[in-house]
């Protein structure tokens, strides 16, 4: 059995690179200017990697916490490769492997519970949710 990149922990306490597995994010469904006093918000699930520093959370130096979404590996290749065949290739998989994309990180894939496949951390897709937003997501 090999070891794991990752341990599963529970609490309210973020730290970076920790994983909140569907965490639900709140989005502005609509815009029109000028902005109206009421807005439609719907609500998206996404895998999410915390990408603050451990220090700034632990010693609340900051309210909001960054975020960046995790991708499934063969989803995104598949979705971006059909405009990039680049992203298809062998040598944008190796780069990958080595850590050479700077907007991306793979995340090698997890077997036991819970398990999760390939997947690469997207910093080209950001959030930010409230700090004590975790609380309320379990």
């Amino acid at each position: 059995m090999t070891e794991s990149w990752y341990e599963v922990v529970s609490g309210n306490r973020l730290a970076q690179g920790d994983l909140l597995l569907n965490c639900p994010v709140p989005r502005i469904e609509t815009y029109a200017y000028p902005l109206a006093d009421m807005l439609d918000v719907c609500v998206d699930t996404h895998h999410l990697a915390v990408v603050s520093q451990s220090c700034d959370l632990e010693n609340d130096k900051v309210d909001d916490v960054l975020l960046a979404a995790v991708l499934d590996y063969r989803e995104l290749t598949e979705r971006e490769g059909r405009g990039n065949p680049y992203i298809r290739g062998r040598n944008w998989r190796k780069a990958a492997i080595r850590g050479d994309l700077a907007s991306f990180s793979l995340l090698p894939v997890r077997e036991e519970p819970p398990a999760f496949a390939w997947s690469l951390v997207d910093f080209h897709h950001l959030f930010t949710l409230p700090k004590r937003f975790r609380r309320a997501v379990r």
